[in-house]
């Protein structure tokens, strides 16, 4: 967790806690990207990720997010939607994606 000084003490305070005003109407995406094996997810590197996007937001909106976390804005990837869960296969990677919303 990030933690933030004040000047006026030595008192540390989460940043988040901060920050939740200011997030209201958004909701928060975990990102992570793996390579695969024999098609399935492998975990031998990961990377991880969170974005935040607005309420009610469209699915390809949500894509474009998690793709610019990602580093892989322009690939094309085929969705699969789990609910409350993203899976992304770029196409010509051996690579997967997955968001999940955080609640």
């Amino acid at each position: 967790m990030l933690y933030s000084y004040f000047i006026g003490g030595t008192r540390a305070r989460p940043i988040c806690s901060l920050l939740n005003p200011i997030m209201k109407g958004y909701v928060k995406w975990d990102v992570e990207m793996t390579d695969t094996f024999g098609g399935e997810a492998n975990g031998s590197w990961v990377r991880r990720g969170t974005t935040l996007v607005r309420e009610g937001a469209s699915r390809l909106a949500i894509v474009r997010a998690v793709k610019r976390e990602l580093g892989i804005t322009g690939t094309r990837c085929r969705v699969t939607d789990h609910g409350d869960m993203l899976e992304l296969k770029p196409y010509g990677f051996c690579t997967v994606a997955f968001a999940t919303v955080q609640y």
